[in-house]
């Protein structure tokens, strides 16, 4: 949408690493309630809020987020979604079995950005 608005600058430059720290300042809170068993993963849901000025707010994160495409663009983007995190997973579980101790960046090409926590 920012794109569209010929808003990119500020997307880069501005919206993605707030969304970056956000997320990253939330996972944070909860880490050890997370699991990190081997073979583990968590799919986080982040509702955040944009305004006019490109601020960005967290809402709420969701343990269990709906992965139910309500529109058109949502079926590609959840479809996209479950893609990703099966490439992810599986390369990462298959890096883990083989002995291999950095499992980042991965070889499958998905959307993620890794985000220091």
């Amino acid at each position: 949408h920012l794109e569209q608005r010929g808003l990119g600058s500020l997307l880069a430059e501005k919206v993605l690493p707030a969304i970056h720290r956000v997320m990253a300042t939330s996972i944070r809170a909860v880490l050890s309630s997370l699991s990190t068993a081997r073979g583990c993963f968590q799919l986080l849901g982040f509702d955040l809020l944009l305004d006019d000025a490109g601020l960005v707010y967290l809402l709420e994160v969701n343990r269990n987020p709906d992965l139910e495409p309500h529109t058109r663009r949502l079926d590609g983007i959840v479809s996209s979604l479950v893609e990703d995190s099966l490439r992810a997973v599986t390369e990462v579980h298959l890096r883990l079995a083989r002995g291999e101790t950095q499992v980042w960046p991965l070889d499958a090409r998905t959307g993620y950005t890794r985000i220091e926590v």
